[in-house]
């Protein structure tokens, strides 16, 4: 299902597709507690991710695939012994 988006006065807003924002948020939250296993320039994604979704803004498919992407490299990293960085 694409996402939807509302229109006032002709100018888009936020989407309408809870379902996608939750996934967003839930992958935020789970990003954030693995914080301190980022590289920095990850740390620098979670950090514009997070601010741009503590408001209604619309859901951009690659914020989710940013986030799936920093939680595997964590979990690589985990498996492998590397620390951030160091790879």
């Amino acid at each position: 299902m694409p996402f939807r988006r509302e229109e006032i006065d002709g100018r888009k807003t936020h989407t309408t597709n809870l379902a996608a924002l939750a996934e967003v948020r839930a992958l935020l939250v789970q990003a954030m507690q693995v914080e301190h296993k980022l590289a920095d320039h990850e740390k620098s994604i979670l950090h514009e991710l997070r601010s741009k979704y503590q408001n209604p803004c619309e859901i951009g498919f690659e914020d989710k695939a940013l986030l799936q992407v920093l939680l595997r490299n964590v979990a690589i990293r985990q498996r492998s012994g590397h620390a951030p960085g160091g790879i």
